[in-house]
């Protein structure tokens, strides 16, 4: 399936990796890894983009899946870039030559909120 023809339909998409999910795990594997760039995603398709990806962080949270994503800095202007990137639990960035580990912090806080909240009641995240 190629992502570029189906963005503006998130639900197929996210479809999608649970189909290969339930396939991996049904092959013996423990869960699904994958990665994916938006080189491809032009201004067009960058509202489409920003909703899909924020429904595939939250299928991640609940199913046995990894992904990695990355954007490049030079084709989209810094707006977009956080607009995406907000979604996701961490960004890493490149400054000076060394990697750095961004942290979502609002959505840390509400994690932490979550667990917090649950703490008593039985109930583990």
């Amino acid at each position: 399936m190629q992502v570029a023809r189906h963005i503006s339909d998130s639900e197929r998409i996210i479809n999608y990796w649970i189909e290969k999910l339930n396939h991996a795990l049904e092959s013996g594997y423990s869960g699904l890894r994958f990665s994916g760039n938006s080189s491809w995603v032009g201004k067009k398709d960058w509202v489409y983009f920003v909703d899909y990806m924020g429904k595939l962080d939250d299928i991640i949270g609940k199913y046995r899946m990894i992904a990695l994503g990355s954007y490049l800095v030079d084709k989209y202007s810094t707006i977009y870039i956080v607009e995406v990137v907000s979604n996701h639990q961490f960004s890493l960035s490149k400054k000076e030559g060394k990697w750095e580990k961004i942290n979502n912090f609002g959505r840390k806080k509400a994690e932490e909120a979550v667990i917090h909240a649950t703490k008593g009641l039985g109930i583990y995240l």
